[in-house]
């Protein structure tokens, strides 16, 4: 065992961990012990409960485990195999662990406190089993001579008995000749101390997927401390992504018997002492040289980070980082391999028939750098040797210090071979598992609660006024604003992945914590799914879901943004009289800040004008009061231009709308309005943007509307108002506060006001205690198209008036979507996806094909199997949204489209757009178009770029 003193730690980083630890495993939780044999039927483990597995426990043919978010389950040590904790998969069985980044599912040793950080360390290992699941997809040899002779071939769990369980069923067996067999999802789990011995010198593996096939997720899965390798595929097909292998004993991670899956983003390091391998590669079952294994091995993984033992002088230990065995053909791209105490690659030629391919990888820091075999390093497979990655820091020590980031000026920036286009692998432009910012071991990993990574303590407050130039907030830091904070014209911020800012709640207008992005200033919040940017209330503990929930608003304010693209009019009266027409938010003060800019103004003549961009961004608990019924939206888009991207954003627990559009052009994908106190989502002044793929829902208690929608200002009826508000979207669930007996609340899905032309499609209407539509009629001048719509559950349904519900518009009206669950409270329960079988899983209905919308012939924001909304928000990782069918949608950017550019003139600069290609995009400029060299002027990933005049004549062009 360690202790405190010899671990080094320092008091600030534990108090900063203690919280996140206790939420993960709630101090009343049952103990519930689990005896040795066979799960049958359905069985559920709750996050309530502490589950201890006395034995050999196998989850049988047709049988399913779930196990909820935060659940712990641990091993007993036992003294002989077969009566330590170990959990098992058969063949047919499945086991269902969708942990979430703040809620992971935890296996480990019993006498792990899991609250505790420093209770076990990395050297504990060996102190229960693991996870072995057995699968049915195809072997190409097995070691037991019985399914080494059988078609299709088996082969038996690492020499254990061919034991029978219920229906005869042989529990120890793998492989067959499904290579699309499910064993389930393991989805943000941590495998910690385990590697018992099965027999002499076979222990258990952290996770051992045997024969499993690619109907199987496997993602965001560490393996922590365990005596034997971290992962080992005996054959099968699964594919992976995001694993951990950390200070394991054995190899990081190794692979026989024919695997042949898909895998990006693995990170794995050895302990200091360790004289194995990092990767341990056979074609067939170790030491079998037959060359007749079918499937060949010919698995790759793109993006992995391998640090040894630690280079030092002298021979090596036999740290290797390769050992490619007998008729591999294993693939390897993109990859990072550093710090090791041997060689590259074992010994000096392949072993018998092995033929790997390594290419751009990036290899660095061996005690001995011999690159052979020579065809390996060949030129032409671009492989960097002896290149200082630049890692911005290794450790293996709890001291904060290991940080597998790129530093800016890292060589693996550049020379990586692209993903395949696929529909599996993620875009990503270098070498090794991480970039330069998202850290995506955060939250789920031992790494992070053990305090391995960079502690995320320090609090930075930031007071009320303006920020100017480039600032950048670090997600080592919290910041607190003090009051309203601008972003002014010709400024930045830059908040980095896994930042948390908080607002203070003040008591008056003003000297609340708000946000403001100003006309000409930019925010760069890219968060990304494991690393959300959350803006929340100072009280708020982000590492404890359960401290506020959706009751708890109005505790900050939120976020401004002011653009310059058009608005049609103005309540603002000198605004409304200006050409072009300006606004100002909510009517504040028309305060000036640096330079005289009115800071609080939106609106002008530029509808391609970026505000930066907002992404997997969650937003809670905001919506303090202005002055007297006007409080601030989650989100306020005030003339935010199509050049501003806005698109996996969460408005949680505000007390006003979720999200406003004061006119602007902006587009906007993946939002979710959750729980908030007036609509979900609302619409004024012109907006004409275009949308895809909203979810909303509302509290039990709202009598509020799901869409309000304006063509004007509220309670203006001009007619006059130019743009028309003609915005539209495609795919959006929205859920209201529950159909009741009885004459409804007020709770109606739309208000469509003066003017308004919105057009939606696509979409799920469920659940208002209300009506479809307010009233009878429009009101003067509204003409909004709704077609190839599901409507359901209303407590008034009334679908009027009748022109909508025409039947050329294709509305399907009191038409069940059958959504697999609705919840508002922490139940696991709300699972917006359609149900198979559902009327809503095909639409006749295709959003145009024009670069923007994704191809989406469906109703509704989700497809019946996944679930894009879980990973980053609040509703995923507080307990109320159900976990299941969570993923990342892959989207690739159109190849070969040529960047065609515009220029106009904004504001005595020169403004360019452009459309088409993909980015980074430099822009640069020369005196003539004919001669001269093109200089650069700027790199950016934004499609819109404005420049200072200079000279008589510039000519600029737009490269990718």
């Amino acid at each position: 065992m360690n202790t405190l003193n010899s671990k080094g730690w320092n008091a600030r980083l534990l108090a900063g961990l203690l919280p996140a630890l206790a939420a993960l495993s709630p101090a009343l939780a049952d103990t519930i012990n689990v005896p040795a044999g066979y799960l049958t039927g359905t069985t559920v483990w709750k996050s309530t409960n502490t589950y201890v597995l006395q034995g050999f426990v196998y989850v049988v043919d047709g049988a399913e485990l779930r196990i909820e978010p935060g659940t712990v389950v641990k091993g007993v040590p036992g003294t002989t195999s077969g009566n330590f904790g170990n959990l098992f998969i058969s063949q047919g069985g499945k086991l269902i662990a969708e942990g979430t980044p703040q809620n992971p599912i935890i296996f480990t040793a019993e006498e792990d406190d899991v609250t505790d950080p420093t209770d076990l360390g990395p050297d504990d290992v060996q102190l229960w089993g693991g996870i072995i699941v057995l699968g049915k997809a195809r072997i190409n040899n097995a070691v037991n001579a019985a399914g080494d002779a059988a078609t299709p071939k088996y082969d038996i769990y690492e020499g254990l008995p061919d034991t029978q369980g219920p229906g005869g069923q042989f529990v120890n067996r793998y492989g067959g000749a499904d290579d699309d067999d499910s064993s389930g999802v393991i989805r943000y789990v941590s495998i910690r101390h385990g590697g018992k011995l099965l027999e002499s010198n076979k222990e258990v593996n952290g996770l051992s997927l045997c024969g499993v096939g690619r109907g199987t997720t496997v993602e965001y899965v560490e393996v922590y401390a365990n005596s034997d390798d971290g992962f080992e595929f005996f054959g099968g097909t699964v594919n992976t992504r995001y694993l951990v292998s950390a200070f394991n004993q054995d190899e990081q991670f190794d692979a026989d018997q024919g695997y042949s899956g898909k895998n990006q983003f693995w990170f794995g390091i050895q302990p200091a002492n360790s004289v194995e391998k990092g990767m341990e590669i056979n074609g067939e079952p170790q030491d079998r040289v037959t060359g007749l294994g079918v499937p060949v091995s010919n698995w790759e993984i793109y993006n992995a980070t391998l640090i040894g033992a630690g280079a030092r002088s002298g021979a090596g230990s036999g740290n290797n980082a390769f050992t490619f065995r007998a008729y591999t053909q294993v693939k390897l791209y993109n990859g990072i391999f550093t710090d090791f105490n041997g060689q590259p690659v074992t010994g000096g030629a392949f072993t018998t028939g092995a033929n790997p391919t390594v290419q751009n990888n990036l290899w660095w820091n061996f005690t001995v750098p011999n690159f052979s075999p020579a065809s390996l390093f060949a030129a032409d497979n671009n492989n960097s040797t002896n290149v200082n990655p630049l890692l911005r820091g290794i450790s293996r020590t709890e001291d904060g210090g290991l940080n597998p980031l790129l530093q800016p000026d890292s060589p693996a920036w550049s020379g990586a071979k692209e993903t395949p286009r696929d529909g599996f692998y993620l875009i990503a432009p270098y070498r090794g598992a991480f970039d330069g910012q998202n850290l995506w071991l955060r939250n789920w990993t031992a790494l992070d609660s053990a305090g391995f990574l960079p502690p995320r303590t320090n609090v930075v407050n930031v007071p009320a006024g303006y920020l100017t130039g480039t600032t950048v907030w670090s997600s080592t830091n919290t910041y607190v604003l003090q009051g309203f904070v601008y972003v002014v014209d010709g400024a930045e911020l830059r908040i980095e992945p896994g930042t948390v800012v908080k607002g203070v709640p003040g008591t008056t207008s003003g000297n609340f914590g708000n946000l403001f992005i100003s006309q000409g200033g930019k925010l760069i919040a890219e968060g990304t799914p494991q690393n959300p940017i959350i803006f929340t209330a100072e009280e708020d503990d982000v590492t404890d879901p359960t401290d506020l929930g959706p009751d708890d608003v109005q505790l900050w304010g939120g976020i401004i943004v002011l653009g310059k693209a058009r608005i049609n009019n103005a309540v603002n009266a000198a605004g409304d009289a200006a050409t072009p027409k300006y606004d100002i938010y909510e009517g504040l003060p028309d305060t000036q800040g640096p330079g005289g800019q009115f800071v609080n103004r939106y609106g002008g003549a530029d509808d391609d004008d970026s505000s930066g961009v907002i992404r997997y961004v969650s937003i809670r608990h905001g919506g303090k009061l202005l002055e007297s019924n006007k409080e601030v939206n989650g989100l306020s888009l005030c003339g935010v231009g199509r050049g501003t991207t806005v698109e996996y954003v969460e408005v949680y627990a505000n007390s006003d709308d979720g999200f406003e559009f004061f006119g602007g052009t902006v587009n906007t994908r993946y939002l979710v309005s959750a729980l908030n106190q007036d609509e979900q989502f609302d619409a004024d002044q012109g907006y004409s943007g275009k949308n895809q793929f909203w979810f909303g829902i509302q509290p039990a208690n709202s009598v509020e509307k799901g869409m309000e929608i304006n063509g004007e200002p509220q309670d203006r009826v001009t007619g006059l108002g130019v743009p028309v508000s003609n915005w539209e979207i495609y795919n959006s669930t929205l859920i209201g506060a529950g159909a009741r007996a009885g004459a409804g609340s007020g709770n109606n899905a739309f208000t469509f006001r003066a003017y308004t032309q919105a057009k939606l499609y696509n979409g799920i209407f469920t659940d208002f205690n209300g009506l479809p539509i307010t009233g009878g009629a429009f009101t003067t001048g509204a003409n909004p198209t709704l077609q190839n719509n599901l409507w359901w559950n209303f407590t008034v349904p009334n679908f009027n008036p009748a022109s909508l519900f025409a039947p050329a518009n294709n509305n399907s009206t009191n038409v069940n979507p059958l959504l697999r669950g609705i919840s508002r409270v922490e139940d696991l329960v709300l699972d917006p996806r359609p149900a198979v079988g559902s009327p809503a899983n095909t639409s006749s209905l295709t959003p145009p094909a024009n670069g923007f919308y994704q191809p989406s012939a469906y109703y509704g924001a989700f497809t019946s199997a996944g679930n894009w909304a879980v990973d980053w928000t609040a509703l995923g990782n507080s307990g109320i949204m159900n976990p299941g069918g969570a993923y990342t949608p892959v989207v690739y950017p159109p190849v070969n489209v040529p960047v065609v550019v515009q220029s106009s003139l904004v504001d005595g600069q020169i403004k360019l757009t452009w459309s088409g290609g993909t980015p980074p995009y430099t822009v640069q400029k020369r005196t003539s178009l004919s001669t001269g060299t093109w200089a650069d002027e700027t790199t950016t990933s934004e499609t819109s770029v404005t420049l200072p005049v200079s000279g008589d004549t510039q000519f600029y062009q737009v490269n990718d």
